[in-house]
């Protein structure tokens, strides 16, 4: 009762399910998650009642494989439930078996937590995610969009959207100008979705009144089911209908406040529900579109003025001409030539004082266009022009500055209107008055008026737009004379007072912006520009003012420069090198690139820098290629590598991401650089591991088969020793016979090095004597010396003594061979700390690093990178395994070898081996023993020959053997042995059994059977696992194959005894 009062607290459902399938009892959690109560689920079949049809068949399997024991007790496994209501939750699972008396298995026991909101919320963020990047590559898409792209662009970005949606069909609708029709204007549909874009077109929008109320209040449209739309939308559940919608969604397009259009979604196929989330980022994807469209509808509209524009001006009945900086007329209409007298080839290109100013006017005007340059407009200026005739006319003129292509002031354009015949009768008054009437009507700001007499302002006047500038009246300056200037905030009083002397002392000033305190009490800026007016003696009577607010704009000058700061600090502290290349020449880098080119910023701005100098020879022509690709404005690919050699001499390894910009009158290139040399070692590191791993496939088969071959050789060898001991030309001749046998046993060791999965079988040593032996054994009967460097207090390594001797030995023959007139080889040895200072792959910590160097021939640059891979050789008679075997070894030491090497100078390979913390062990003196042994031996191999020779060899010895095939016929014969009181002394069991149980998995077995069990295991493959770590798998003893008499008679001494 205790038991169950726990399991029915316990937050997590508890069910155990018995043999049948049937619930035998599940705890109150579980009932209330599924929605039944106990009696209704007691006794019914789990998988049937339970379990979502489409995955019952994968959550029995789990449960017979469990009930099996095939898998481990306790494991965790997800799957969903079908609760009462017919929704299904997703539990995580712990399950394990339940055993009676007997030791049988009779049931699950299956411990489960509701992890469903989890889950809903794990799937509903990814969704989201992938959406926003979706709509964040859409509006990227649009940035670099000319008008006649963005049609494709929206068509590109529906059919993004719409098939990451899962929708059938998505589409946007536009308003007619006066808002009574409604057309599908853009439109995507699935393969097998018929088009309604053409049907769809010039809609009359008052008959979708439903619809229309709801997009004109900004709200969304969301029907999930067409079918439910409620009475008043009979129109529309009629029209959509007509199209087989099920479901949609559709959000509003606004444009400045007012709706332009929608954007909708249609499913057709099923009825689809959209989340919130999803909607709000549909509706940023709506505004997205609207500013698309609206930025094609400007640049259309602004073209359709440019063309009306020019044809305005030539047509025009006025005389509109244009002048550059420098007074040259550039542009003449037809009024020009009818009025002035001078046709175009006579005036365009001369210059205005030449031919159409009066030297006593020459002044006057040279002060209207200073005026023009410092980037204002002028309207209604009163000018005098000589015509070609030499008669005056007078012109009320409109002087435009206009740019150039850097966006600063170019030269003005002027629309004059002839005046000369009122100037005759009404000259001053008329003047005046037209003026002021023209400034007051057409400035969106104000204009005030200072009167000058003797050279002293005497009164001002303030137009009556002056309040919505400042918030006082006309009236109330009229009433203060004192109120502008006070009005003036106190920072810039000063400025504002000394532009007013330089006037009146007849000076010409800048345009002035400066800060005034508005009536309400709040700081505004304006920009102040005067123009000044003079009698016919040149004496000023006046000057006007326009006051124009430029809060706004300055609040997005101030804006835009924390904007420039922020990207300029993220450009020059970036990690990668950045810039901008344009003619030949580089506008914009950053630190990164002059630190990776070890130049400076004047090097750079130099004329006779050259780029391409850095780029190292092989790569420098197909990157100049590219960089005159991009400058034409071509076609190139955005991403390529090339190698520099910086001005310190150090290589880099370079990956550029470069991008094509306009660019002041041409193209430019934008890109960054990154520095990918360390990348690349590695990379040439996993390759040369992936070669090796494609040949340990083939190898480690190959020296399984060799081994067992081997093994029959060596060990008939060593009996038919035994019985000729007699004959000594005989056992003489058997002897060469077993040392080739033990030679031929190198090569199957060297080929085991690239097998997969295999480990060296490492001992604490020392490695000097090791080092000296190997080179010495390489160079017997050699011209060629060696010396050694090696200091007394080397660190200690854990290696395979063979392996590493094997490394030496190939090292040293190679040396050899690369001096055929003789000479030396050094081998230097030391001890390393590696850190993050070396650029090595590899962990940091202490290291023995071992130098062999030579001063043979050499190795050549393009051999270099190959040197390691399998079969890669360039001697007549090499196998090209050398070095590939030496590369394997270190490899799985958890070390590294490298190479440096110039032809004609000499070659040196570099061993970095990981040192241990541990001494080398004492060695034991191995005392022979003879050839004696009883009881009985049990062995285990799938190659009769093997079998066979071992059977003898042991029968020699004094042992009675039996036979197995295989690790189910060895468990069987080991069985019935122990069950018959005459049980195995000991069992050979060789490691891999093709198509059958092999050793690892028979010990495991023969240890339930008799946990004192006497195995040792026999392997081929000399450098498995197993075979390193024999006792931790249940094994007494391990014998390498082939092996003779005298190793199995020691082994199973020592493992008997």
């Amino acid at each position: 009762n205790n038991i169950l009062k726990y399991v029915n607290i316990a937050s997590v459902i508890l069910v155990v399910i018995d043999s049948q399938e049937k619930v035998i009892f599940i705890n109150k959690k579980g009932c209330e998650i599924l929605g039944y109560t106990e009696d209704e689920i007691i006794g019914k079949n789990w998988f049937d009642n339970f379990i979502p049809k489409d995955i019952k068949d994968k959550v029995k399997s789990t449960f017979r494989t469990l009930m099996s024991e095939k898998v481990e007790p306790v494991k965790y496994f997800e799957n969903p439930i079908l609760t009462k209501d017919g929704t299904e939750k997703i539990i995580a699972w712990y399950n394990t078996i339940l055993k009676n008396e007997k030791g049988e298995i009779y049931a699950t026991l299956s411990s489960g937590e509701d992890i469903t909101e989890r889950k809903n919320v794990e799937n509903a963020l990814h969704h989201r995610l992938k959406i926003e990047k979706l709509i964040a590559s859409i509006s990227t898409n649009f940035i670099n969009l000319s008008p006649d792209e963005i049609d494709n662009g929206i068509n590109s970005a529906l059919k993004k959207i719409g098939e990451f949606s899962g929708v059938d069909r998505t589409y946007i609708f536009q308003f007619s100008p006066d808002k009574t029709k409604i057309s599908n204007t853009y439109e995507w549909c699935a393969e097998g979705i018929e088009p309604q874009k053409e049907n769809l077109q010039n809609l009359p929008a008052e008959k979708f009144k439903w619809w229309m109320n709801k997009l004109n209040k900004l709200e969304n449209i969301y029907i999930q089911e067409v079918e439910n739309l409620p009475p008043e939308a009979e129109n529309e559940k009629e029209i959509l209908q007509a199209q087989n919608i099920r479901s949609l969604i559709v959000v509003p397009m606004v444009h400045s406040g007012s709706l332009i259009g929608f954007l909708g979604f249609d499913s057709v196929k099923k009825i689809k529900k959209w989340p919130d989330a999803d909607i709000k980022l549909i509706r940023m994807l709506g505004e997205i579109f609207v500013n698309a469209i609206i930025q094609k509808e400007k640049e259309k509209k602004l073209m359709e003025s440019e063309k009306k524009y020019r044809e305005f001006v030539e047509n025009s009945p006025n005389p509109i001409f244009s002048v550059d900086k420098n007074g040259t007329i550039l542009t003449w209409n037809r009024a020009c030539k009818e009025i002035f007298k001078y046709d175009e080839n006579e005036i365009i290109g001369e210059k205005y004082h030449k031919l159409l100013i009066n030297q006593e006017d020459a002044s006057y005007f040279d002060k209207i266009l200073n005026i023009v340059f410092q980037n204002c407009c002028l309207k209604d200026v009163d000018i005098s022009f000589r015509c070609k005739d030499g008669t005056k006319k007078f012109m009320i003129s409109r002087i435009y500055p206009f740019y150039n292509d850097k966006g600063k002031v170019h030269g003005s354009v002027f629309a004059n209107t002839d005046i000369t015949e009122r100037k005759e009768t009404e000259r001053k008054l008329q003047e005046s008055e037209k003026r002021y009437k023209m400034l007051l009507n057409a400035i969106t700001s104000y204009v005030y008026t200072v009167y000058i007499e003797d050279g002293k302002p005497v009164k001002t006047y303030h137009g009556p737009r002056c309040v919505g500038v400042t918030g006082y009246t006309s009236e109330e300056y009229e009433a203060n004379p004192f109120l502008w200037i006070n009005m003036v905030d106190e920072r810039d009083r000063e400025l504002v007072r000394k532009q007013a002397e330089q006037v009146v002392n007849g000076k010409i000033v800048q345009r002035l912006e400066h800060r005034i305190i508005h009536k309400n009490g709040t700081i505004r800026w304006v920009r102040n520009t005067i123009v000044p007016h003079y009698n016919e003696n040149g004496e000023m009577i006046s000057y006007d003012g326009i006051i124009e607010d430029i809060t706004d704009q300055k609040l997005a000058e101030e804006a835009l420069r924390e904007s420039e700061e922020k990207y300029r600090h993220l450009i020059q502290n970036s990690n990668d090198a950045i810039f901008l290349f344009y003619n030949n020449k580089f506008e914009i880098i950053n630190s990164k690139f002059k630190e990776m080119f070890g130049v400076s910023d004047e090097e750079i701005n130099k004329p006779e820098f050259d780029f391409m100098s850095f780029i190292t020879s092989e790569n420098r022509s197909k990157i100049k290629e590219k960089f005159q690709c991009i400058m034409n404005g071509d076609k190139f690919e955005p991403k390529f590598e090339f190698t520099i050699s910086s001005r310190h001499g150090k290589k880099i390894e370079i990956e550029a991401s470069v991008s094509q910009i306009k660019y002041k009158n041409g193209f430019a290139i934008q890109g960054i650089l990154r520095d990918i040399t360390e990348r690349k070692k590695i990379e040439e590191e996993l390759l040369k591991a992936k070669k090796l791993e494609s040949l340990g496939i083939l190898a480690g088969g190959i020296a399984h088969d060799f081994n067992n071959i081997l093994t029959a050789i060596l060990g008939n060898i060593s009996l038919a020793k035994l019985y000729v001991s007699s004959n000594e030309k005989v056992h003489k001749l058997l002897s060469k016979a077993e040392k080739a046998s033990i030679r031929a046993q190198d090569l199957t060791k060297q080929l085991l090095t690239f097998s997969k999965g295999g480990a060296p079988i490492k001992k604490t040593a020392n490695i000097v004597e090791l080092i000296k032996d190997s080179a010495s054994f390489a160079l017997r009967g050699s011209n060629v010396k060696c010396n050694f460097s090696i200091p007394q207090n080397l660190w200690t390594a854990d290696i395979d003594e063979g392996q590493i001797s094997q490394v030496i030995y190939n090292l040293v023959i190679n040396a050899n061979q690369a001096m055929p007139n003789g000479g030396t080889i050094n081998i230097k040895v030391e001890n390393t700390i590696l850190n993050n200072e070396y650029p090595l792959p590899l962990k940091e910590g202490k290291y023995i690093k071992i130098s062999v160097e030579d001063n043979g021939i050499g190795i050549p640059e393009e051999h270099l990178q190959k040197i390691f891979d399998p079969y890669f050789t360039t001697k007549e008679k090499g196998s090209g395994l050398g070095l590939a075997t030496c590369y394997s070894i270190i490899k799985r030491h958890g070390g590294l070898i490298t190479v440096e090497s110039k032809p004609g100078i000499g070659t040196i390979f570099y061993i970095y081996l990981p040192a241990s913390q541990k001494e080398v062990s004492e060695k034991k003196s191995v005392e022979k023993k003879p050839l004696k042994g009883n009881g009985r031996i049990l062995i285990m191999d799938d190659d009769e020959i093997v079998r066979n020779v071992i059977g003898s060899m042991l029968k020699h010895i004094g042992y009675d053997i039996e036979f197995a095939k295989d690790g189910n016929e060895a468990i069987e014969l080991y069985k019935n042995a122990k069950n018959s009181g005459v049980p195995f002394n000991a069992v050979i069991m060789d490691l891999t059994i093709p198509g059958g149980m092999g050793g690892k998995e028979a010990i495991k077995k023969l240890i339930k059977i008799d946990p004192d069990v006497k195995a040792i295991v026999s392997s081929g493959y000399s450098n498995d696992p197993i075979m390193s770590s024999f006792k931790e798998y249940g094994f007494c003893g391990v014998i390498t194959k082939p092996f003779k008499i005298e190793e199995l008679n020691n082994i199973l001494n020592e493992i008997i005894s």
